[in-house]
């Protein structure tokens, strides 16, 4: 069964079956801001008595990254959905689940859930949902530095992706390749991962993020103006989108593009755009915005507030138990500060 296929057995009445069947349309072509607007105009208690409508609506709002709205609907579904064993909407919100964890950095907690994921899937011979779970896992060994796990993990994806109708997921895996072989160091093998994304239909929040990718790979090739080009026009998109966390990803790259120039004061001014930008919920990107904050001081030479910044960042990454991100930043910041981490506050606003 596709990924895209409406669930076996979803009995419906007649209307609100050619609704679930369009927005599986939309889903399988991956016009997601489409399928918002079409489920948006629904009555809540609509998503809720036809669940399978309401997890759609979830899924678009993670891919969208909208997770407060995802994580409220997630929660009014979770009686209908765990009471449903292992039936593919359950299995679908059991990967939704796994995904608001991860954002939330709660790392191990979404592994765990992404393995239940992968043994119910196995269980059901549903590629599709087996996908996602190892796509996530992936991810989530990346955000760790554990990068053998993660391209483990990639590669099975590959192969569940060309057994899976529709190309956006290929394109999709294919794109978040790329993003490992470049927190690896290993541009060449990222660019050639980011060209075969491209070369597939692709979901339309997927391009601006491509763009991000780019504008990555020339900064790290030293191109910084084609790298400031590439991240002002992902930038444009995410603001027309209203997407924060796009937003705070591409203020972040124009940051380091800014600071590898020299220009601090322009660099501080992108990250408070970041900070502005990013909600709450995105723990994980809390702890790269920190990150980058604690450079930017030290390279301004105020170390006591690069050691908060530092400070903030470890206490993120310990919370998601990754030490090999942790190792990764000081080596990147040249050793541990001198503060305490019991003395700053972790502050998300």
């Amino acid at each position: 069964m596709s990924g895209m296929d409406p669930p076996a057995g979803a009995a419906l009445a007649p209307d609100r079956t050619d609704l679930l069947l369009h927005a599986w349309e939309l889903e399988r072509a991956g016009r997601m801001v489409e399928l918002r607007a079409l489920l948006e105009g629904l009555d809540p208690a609509v998503l809720v008595d036809e669940a399978d409508l309401g997890v759609l609506l979830s899924s678009t709002y993670l891919h969208l990254r909208d997770l407060e709205a995802a994580g409220r609907l997630l929660e009014r579904l979770a009686p209908t959905c765990r009471g449903r064993r292992n039936d593919r909407l359950h299995r679908r919100y059991l990967n939704l689940t796994g995904v608001m964890l991860m954002h939330g950095g709660r790392l191990d907690a979404s592994r765990q859930v992404q393995h239940e994921l992968m043994g119910k899937s196995l269980a059901a011979n549903d590629a599709s949902t087996l996908l996602w779970c190892t796509m996530h896992l992936a991810l989530i060994h990346h955000k760790k530095c554990e990068w053998a796990q993660a391209v483990a993990h990639h590669n099975r994806a590959l192969l569940l992706a060309r057994t899976v109708d529709g190309g956006q997921w290929l394109s999709g895996v294919h794109h978040n390749f790329a993003y490992t072989y470049r927190g690896m160091g290993l541009l060449d093998a990222s660019q050639r991962q980011l060209d075969a994304s491209r070369r597939l239909p692709r979901p339309d929040y997927l391009p601006l993020a491509s763009e991000l990718e780019r504008a990555e790979l020339a900064r790290a090739h030293g191109d910084l103006d084609m790298a400031q080009s590439l991240a002002l026009r992902a930038h444009a998109g995410y603001v027309a989108h209203g997407t924060g966390a796009g937003i705070a990803a591409t203020c972040t790259t124009l940051a380091c593009i800014e600071m590898d120039r020299g220009r601090l004061d322009r660099a501080r001014a992108v990250l408070d755009e970041a900070r502005g930008a990013l909600s709450p919920d995105e723990v994980v990107e809390w702890g790269e915005l920190w990150e980058h904050v604690a450079v930017l001081e030290r390279l301004d030479g105020r170390p006591e507030e690069s050691a908060a910044a530092q400070a903030r960042a470890t206490a993120i990454y310990t919370r998601m138990d990754a030490p090999r991100r942790i190792a990764a930043m000081l080596r990147r910041l040249g050793g541990p500060r001198s503060v305490r981490l019991s003395e700053i506050p972790i502050h998300r606003g």
